[in-house]
This record gives structure tokens, sequence and C-alpha cells, in this order.
């Protein structure tokens, strides 16, 4: 859920999680039980590709879009889909 996620992020500025909870109507345990998981085998594999993704894109100075970007990935043999949206 991506109201964890923002909860997570805010908690290092120093912001009162109990509070952020209650504005954003969310039970603090759901939170809590949320953030002690340990991410799925996709979501990991998932963060290898972003990392992947901007290895290229950085080695090509940012000069890459997608279908070169994609294509790299093919010439490494890593075979994925080329989603449209994709915003790093």
């Amino acid at each position: 859920m991506m109201v964890y996620a923002f909860i997570a992020a805010e908690e290092p500025a120093g912001r009162n999680v109990a509070r952020t909870c209650a504005l954003l109507t969310v039970s603090r345990s759901a939170y809590y039980q949320w953030s002690k998981q340990t991410p799925s085998a996709h979501s990991q594999q998932e963060e290898v590709l972003r990392e992947q993704i901007r290895r290229i894109h950085g080695e090509s100075r940012g000069t890459y879009g997608a279908p070169r970007i994609h294509a790299q990935l093919r010439q490494d043999g890593i075979r994925t889909g080329r989603a449209s949206g994709w915003r790093g």
C-alpha cells in the first residue's frame, strides 16, 4: 500500500507516525506490520532491474530512451517487457 511508503518516508524527518496514521485513516499497527515485512522475490527482482536500467541510462549520459534501454537489456541477456510509462 502506497500510504505506508509515504508514512515511512516522513518518519526520518521527525514526523509523528501516530498523527500521520490518524490523518491518513490507517491503523498504526498495520503500518508497523507492513514496515517489518521483507520484500517479495518479485519486488527484489524489480529493484535489480531498476538498477540495471539506471546504469544503462547513466552510461548513455542520459541519451537512451526506453527503446534503446530495452534493446540493451535484451543484448545483455535480460528478457523483460518494455513498460511504456517507465519513469525511473
